[in-house]
Parts: C-alpha cells; structure tokens; sequence
C-alpha cells in the first residue's frame, strides 16, 4: 500500500512508522502526504514516532562513500541462504543505496534495492510544524545523546482537532 493515501474508520492515539520507513520518502511534496494522512488518523493531541539512521553511523558516509560488503550465511526454515549487504552513498542527494542479495541452496538468487534519504532535522522539523505536529526532541540519555549510537526515535504531536 502506499503511506501517504491510506483510509481506516478508526482514530488512534499513537502511530508508529518504524526502521526508517520515513527514509523511503525522497521529497517534501511525498513527506507533506503522508504527515497529513498520518494526521487524519490521529486523535486530537495524538503522536507519530518514527525512527531514522544518524548517517553519520554509516561507514560510507565519507569517501570513497561505499562500504565493504556485509556478508553472512543463514539457515530459514531447512534453507541454506547467503545474504550479501553492499552500501554507497551519494553526497549530493544524500541517498543511501543499500543493495541485499540472497542466494538460496537451490540456486534462486533474488535481489532488493533500497533507497533511503537522509532527511536533514531542520527541514525535517521545518516540515513537520507546518502540517500541525509539534516536533518534540529526539529520546536522548541523561549526558544529551541519542538513546541509540545508530538511530534516533523522533516524536510528533499532532496539534490538529
């Protein structure tokens, strides 16, 4: 389904788009969408957390701007499979371009293209206040860093009605 134009009957008091789903969106015209659906099911005073990497933490964030491939062997369900991760990153657009391969026993190779933005805070909270939400600090521990030494989780309330 598609984030930014979805319908349900029922309002909540928490909406949740978790492992830097939000990343998925690349512009701020597709981010507008999907704050104001998000806020058309939130209850008044409602939140939206969602989460998204610092790329900072990502080793290809700085040149050459591609990591040295991940690698690991699994086992699902009686199926051998190989799972290969390759990252680069693109300084200009700030796209992060994760690539993941499996290759199973029997010879199947599939592969998955994930593209993610690196949305800058400012524009980020820039975006968020002017859909209503009120963009509240990230968790962050008693000495002002981020709870997680890779991701931080935002909050958003929604000052609709």
């Amino acid at each position: 389904g598609d984030m930014s134009s979805f319908s349900h009957p029922r309002r909540y008091r928490l909406a949740i788009l978790p492992y830097n789903t939000l990343s998925l969106v690349h512009d701020e015209e597709g981010l507008s969408a999907l704050l104001d659906c998000v806020a058309l099911h939130l209850l008044p005073g409602g939140e939206f957390a969602f989460d998204m990497v610092l790329p900072e933490t990502f080793p290809y964030v700085r040149p050459p701007y591609e990591a040295v491939p991940f690698e690991c062997q699994l086992e699902v369900e009686g199926v051998d499979v190989r799972f290969c991760e390759r990252g680069r990153y693109e300084p200009e657009s700030r796209i992060v371009t994760l690539t993941r391969t499996f290759t199973f026993s029997d010879g199947l190779v599939r592969e998955i293209e994930l593209r993610l933005y690196h949305w800058p805070v400012p524009t980020l909270e820039r975006v968020l206040q002017s859909h209503g939400y009120e963009f509240t600090v990230p968790a962050l521990d008693e000495r002002g860093h981020p709870v997680s030494e890779t991701s931080v989780i935002y909050m958003a309330r929604v000052r609709r009605e």
